[in-house]
């Protein structure tokens, strides 16, 4: 992760390839470092319970606005164990 941002109910956190400090992938879909790492998070993703707009180099996530500290933490882990994946593919 370069770096991380919220507004509001609102976050993102931009996706780096630990091995060069570039981003994953370009926005057009292009120059993707390593598409299997990227497809191991969105898999995580889904795995944990959590629907986030994966758009590298980009991980967006908005929580409900009804949701109460545990639940955000909760999806806090959860989203941490996703980025686990992401960071154990991409240093393989």
């Amino acid at each position: 992760v370069a770096r991380s941002r919220v507004v509001g109910g609102f976050g993102c956190v931009d996706l780096i390839d630990p091995k060069t400090q570039a981003p994953v992938q370009n926005f057009d879909g292009s120059m993707c470092s390593n598409p299997d790492a990227v497809a191991a998070f969105r898999a995580a993703l889904r795995q944990n319970g959590l629907i986030g707009f994966v758009r590298p180099p980009m991980f967006h996530c908005a929580p409900a606005l009804v949701i109460n500290e545990e639940q955000l933490r909760d999806g806090f882990q959860r989203a941490d164990r996703s980025l686990q994946v992401l960071e154990e593919k991409l240093t393989a």
